[in-house]
């Protein structure tokens, strides 16, 4: 959720994270970690997570239902009131917040599009991953999209965070 209890897991994630790709040999600072951003908990809680190991990690969080104006800015506050309360102060600014807004949500919150559909179908096919249509499959079309844009070679990973599965297999 989008309050600081909620999102102190997504900093502990980002530590996780963090020695993951460094166990993996992989150049932290070529590193983008994508996420669906529906309240924006996980993109904060991640952020402040990142900021607070100074991790040169990237996030990318796609925007899963076009919910309000003043989204960035409530990101912002959100992963600095995260840093406070684990002691170590920090000012996020709303336009560093690395988020697409709208360009993945669709029509709305909840409304699977087909490039969604088609996301779900190429992960649970190629490598036995189950997205939801809501959230994980709204940030996969994303990633999918922006590699096909730039035409990516596979030398950036991009890593997407699988942080939910609501419905009848997110018990």
């Amino acid at each position: 959720g989008h309050t600081v209890t909620g999102c102190l897991g997504y900093v502990v994630a980002a530590l996780e994270l963090a020695e993951q790709v460094a166990a993996l040999g992989l150049a932290a600072e070529k590193v983008v970690l994508v996420t669906a951003v529906g309240t924006g908990g996980t993109l904060a809680g991640l952020m402040a997570g990142l900021h607070l190991i100074s991790s040169p990690m990237q996030l990318l969080g796609i925007d899963i239902g076009k919910l309000w104006k003043a989204f960035p800015a409530s990101i912002a506050r959100l992963a600095g009131d995260l840093c406070a309360v684990l002691g170590e102060p920090h000012e996020f600014h709303p336009t560093h917040v690395p988020m697409i807004a709208e360009t993945y949500a669709g029509p709305g919150y909840s409304v699977m599009t087909e490039d969604t559909a088609v996301a779900i179908r190429t992960l649970a096919e190629s490598e036995g991953i189950l997205l939801d249509p809501v959230y994980t499959g709204k940030a996969f079309a994303g990633l999918l999209d922006l590699h096909q844009q730039a035409n990516c070679t596979g030398l950036t990973p991009h890593l997407p965070a699988h942080g939910r599965f609501p419905g009848p297999l997110g018990v």
